[in-house]
């Protein structure tokens, strides 16, 4: 209620949701509104429902043991994490643009990453051989390599805006 009141939005009867002034409404929202873009100001509710939709997900898989189950409960993960990146691909929720940049490049991450581990799942049979080396190695790369990628993405965009302004300042 008092987001609606905050986007100007009024109750069923035409009146404010609350007596509160906009000013106080925005520094008792400001945690939940903050870091997203004017246009978006519920997102952080789809985060939410994402988290819980993967924790009842996992939950309810939790007794299974079995192939088919455990490829069903990476299948369903899958699903939720493409859905909202989806959505956020629509929306770009963030009010900076790098930000949105970032989450898709780590959502992305996350999906191949499920996905990944679905391939190592159906071979375990096959990888029984390989070395703790070897497997710690690959966790390894998939726990840091989206950060490696958004650290060197963040190091050549912010290059490459310096040297803009650069130019700029030159031609002026």
């Amino acid at each position: 209620r008092h987001m609606r009141t905050l986007q100007g939005r009024l109750g069923c009867r035409g009146r404010r949701h609350t007596p509160l002034s906009n000013a106080r409404l925005r520094v008792r929202l400001q945690y939940l509104v903050a870091k997203y873009a004017d246009h978006a100001p519920y997102w952080q509710f789809v985060l939410w429902a994402r988290q819980l939709a993967i924790i009842g997900i996992s939950t309810f898989f939790q007794a299974y043991d079995d192939t088919p189950m455990v490829l069903a409960e990476a299948f369903m993960t899958i699903g939720v994490l493409a859905t909202v990146l989806g959505l956020h691909c629509r929306t770009q929720p963030y009010a900076w643009g790098y930000q949105n940049k970032v989450e898709t490049v780590l959502a992305s991450c996350s999906i191949v990453a499920v996905g990944g581990a679905c391939l190592v799942y159906i071979h375990r049979t096959q990888l029984a051989g390989v070395s703790i080396t070897v497997l710690g190695a690959s966790v390894l790369g998939l726990l840091l390599g989206p950060a490696m990628v958004v650290g060197v993405w963040l190091v050549a965009d912010g290059s490459r805006a310096r040297r803009k302004q650069q130019q700029q300042q030159q031609h002026v």
